[in-house]
C-alpha cells in the first residue's frame, strides 16, 4: 500500500495542499486516512483511492460533456 500525503496528492491534481484540504474537510476529495488523533494529526491518502478518486472525476465530467446537445446553426 503506497501512502500520500495532502502536498503529493495536491500535486498529482495540480491543485494547492489547502483545496486538497478543504475537499476533505467537505467530504468531497479522495477518502483518506486519518494516522493520529486531533486537529492536527497526520492524515495519508491511499495512492490507489486518489486514482480512484481521479477516475470517477473524469467519468464524471465525460458524462456531462457528452450530454450536451450539439449547437446547430440554420442558414
Amino acid at each position: 500500500m503506497t501512502l500520500l500525503t495532502t502536498r503529493e496528492v495536491a500535486k498529482l491534481v495540480s491543485k494547492s495542499p489547502a483545496t486538497v484540504a478543504d475537499w476533505r474537510k467537505d467530504g468531497i476529495g479522495p477518502a483518506y486516512l486519518k494516522l493520529s488523533p486531533g486537529r492536527q494529526g497526520s492524515v495519508r491518502y491511499e495512492l490507489s483511492a486518489v486514482e480512484a478518486w481521479i477516475a470517477e472525476r473524469a467519468a464524471a465530467t465525460r458524462a456531462v460533456i457528452e450530454a450536451k446537445p450539439i449547437a446547430t446553426e440554420v442558414a
